[in-house]
């Protein structure tokens, strides 16, 4: 076997000495493993220039490096194997001067191999029994791969638990979990822990708080499930947050961490914990590409031409330009380069920059905003008040309006899903009997009150409700909604399962059949948007997640869009940019670096987006 790895050395300035020395340019290095090799064992290697020579350690590995002037140049590799000479032969092309080549030659001189645990001739290889170490897996054996997995075994419980507000500050959790009674129960609520089924709590104030439910059946199955709280400065606990983002808008997008303008210019930067518009942490990439590299305009940089080396400096455009340039202050191979910082004497401006032509200039730190107050806060984007009673979430717009938003109608909505788990190695499997009903309604004053028709004659007021079925279905599942404010809406779809207990439309095998399923109804989505969402409807699974979160939505445009992971703080823990297709998406997103709590992710752009909430455990 054999593979070529590449690194390319750049170089400032070179000075050369020496005729023999200046004509090697190159060096490769040759290493790689000698399956069944004998003590002593001696390894040759020759390139155009010179050969050298490398006995194996006593793991059978070897590695040995050659110079050579020419480029591209051939690297033969021989060494003796059962009384002959095992040879290969590699063409290497290098990039410029001073590059090098990693070469991987392995050799088999027979003596059998080595097994998934890396013993010679050792038991474990691929179909033979191991062990994962996890406890909810059966018929451990090594794949092809010499990867160690089992069967998962499926739980035979759920936590689940639904709020309900009694009074300011006050809620009751009602517990919904399915398991083998008895069921031992360990609820975590704000750093206080109870052990009632349905137990009652007083939040001391405003905040985001995280309600945890830890359920052990008698048939040792244990279960975990969370939720988020907010409360507001009334006393009113909704599973929404309510906040002014760094411009002042009510649940707007404009929080630390996210991309900022600095007022008056074109300058990017993000909004750092104190709302501060900060362009220091902004990624700059060099121009070779490096985020915050150093290769920058006015900087050295190397290059050749027909293939003779040259030092120059980079340009504006990132063009490696011959000695002699002159930078803005007429400095022969000056730093002073367009888009580097400099000095305009104003004290009243920050982040002073060369423009295009030469021109020293800054951004005023100073300015007025919509009512006239020097250095106010009354700035496009901040709240207002209109004097309007019909508007809601007045704010100043780019011309110093103050302009009011017209409440959203309310709209019922919900998504079904088929119940998963995940094995060992985080890939999910089908739950068959269950469905996940996900609860997308939108719009009006954010506060409904719920009615659930499940189509078998039965039906229920709680918001998030769990029901078990007689038969495989269909059914009519509907949802009515009535946000208080005079909205009402109803949605329905039709729910059934096949004989192997899955959701019509998903393929499935085994041969077991029974008849029902159960439908677990799960929170609401949050989008805090008054226009057309990004994406109407998001799911994640595993929740609780180890390693790798999957993530499902089905989006309105297509384009990349912004995923970020926020704490109960709201900072933001991670960030990263997917490309989203018109239509249903799935994400996989890496949290084994998260700290165990609880997060909210969030997918979409400055203009919209949705969330939803999960808890990271070890």
């Amino acid at each position: 076997m054999r593979s070529l790895l590449r690194s390319l050395f750049l170089v400032t300035a070179m000075v050369l000495g020496g005729g023999t020395f200046a004509q090697l340019q190159y060096w490769a290095t040759v290493y790689g493993q000698v399956s069944g090799c004998y003590p002593g064992q001696v390894i040759t290697v020759t390139s155009s220039y010179q050969t050298v020579t490398a006995t194996v350690d006593p793991n059978c590995y070897y590695w040995a490096s050659v110079y050579t002037a020419q480029n591209p140049d051939t690297i033969i590799t021989s060494t003796p194997c059962q009384g002959a000479i095992q040879m290969v032969m590699s063409n290497v092309t290098f990039n410029g001067v001073l590059d090098s080549a990693l070469v991987n030659i392995n050799f088999n001189c027979g003596g059998g191999g080595y097994d998934c645990l890396g013993i010679l001739n050792g038991p474990n290889v691929p179909g033979t029994a191991c062990s994962d170490n996890d406890p909810m897996t059966v018929n451990d054996v090594w794949s092809p791969s010499c990867v160690c997995s089992g069967t998962p075994v499926l739980p035979t419980c759920q936590a689940a638990f639904s709020i309900a507000q009694t009074a300011p500050y006050t809620m009751q959790a009602t517990n919904l979990s399915t398991g083998t009674a008895p069921i031992v129960f360990n609820w975590w609520l704000n750093g206080t822990t109870s052990t009632v089924s349905n137990p009652t709590y007083t939040f001391s104030g405003p905040g985001t708080y995280g309600v945890c439910l830890t359920i052990t059946t008698a048939d040792a199955c244990t279960s975990v499930t969370c939720d988020t709280l907010y409360v507001d400065s009334a006393g009113t606990i909704t599973y929404s947050p309510s906040y002014y983002d760094c411009l002042g808008a009510l649940n707007g997008p404009s929080v630390p961490g996210t991309p900022c303008q600095i007022p008056g210019t074109i300058l990017q930067g993000y909004w750092s914990p104190n709302c501060t518009c900060d362009s220091s942490s902004v990624i700059v990439y060099d121009c070779y590409g490096w985020a915050n590299g150093p290769n920058l305009p006015g900087t050295a940089c190397a290059d050749t031409i027909n293939g003779v080396p040259y030092t120059g400096v980079w340009s504006a455009s990132c063009l490696c330009l011959t000695n002699g340039l002159t930078d803005c202050l007429g400095i022969v191979n000056g730093p002073n380069m367009p888009g580097t910082p400099c000095n305009d004497g104003d004290t009243l401006t920050v982040q002073d920059m060369w423009t295009p032509n030469c021109g020293c200039s800054g951004v005023i730190a100073n300015w007025y905003d919509c009512l006239g107050i020097f250095n106010g806060f009354n700035l496009p984007g901040t709240p207002c008040d209109d004097q309007d009673p019909a508007t809601i979430n007045d704010t100043w717009d780019a011309n110093c309006g103050c302009v009011g938003g017209v409440l959203t109608p309310c709209e019922a909505n919900f998504w079904v899903l088929q119940g998963v788990t995940v094995d060992s190695l985080n890939n999910p499997t089908p739950i068959p009997y269950e469905l996940w009903i996900w609860n997308l309604s939108s719009g009006g004053s954010g506060t409904y009150s719920t009615f659930w028709s499940f189509g078998d004659g039965t039906s229920s007021t709680a918001q998030f409700p769990t029901h078990t079925y007689a038969g495989n279905g269909p059914y009519w599942l509907c949802l009515t909604i009535d946000d208080g404010a005079g909205c009402q809406s109803t949605y329905c779809d039709s729910v059934s399962i096949d004989g192997n207990g899955l959701y019509t439309g998903v393929l499935g095998g085994g041969s077991d059949r029974q008849n029902g399923f159960t439908i677990n109804i799960q929170a609401p989505q949050t989008t805090g948007l008054t226009e057309q969402s990004v994406a109407d409807g998001i799911a994640t699974w595993p929740n609780p997640v180890a390693d790798e979160l999957n993530i499902a939505l089905t989006n309105a445009l297509s384009g990349t869009a912004d995923v970020t992971v926020l704490d109960l703080n709201g900072r933001v823990v991670m960030a990263d940019r997917r490309m989203l297709a018109n239509g249903r998406n799935q994400l996989l997103l890496q949290t084994n670096t998260l700290a165990p709590g609880l997060y909210t992710v969030r997918i979409g752009n400055a203009d919209h987006s949705v969330s939803q909430r999960f808890v990271k455990v070890n």
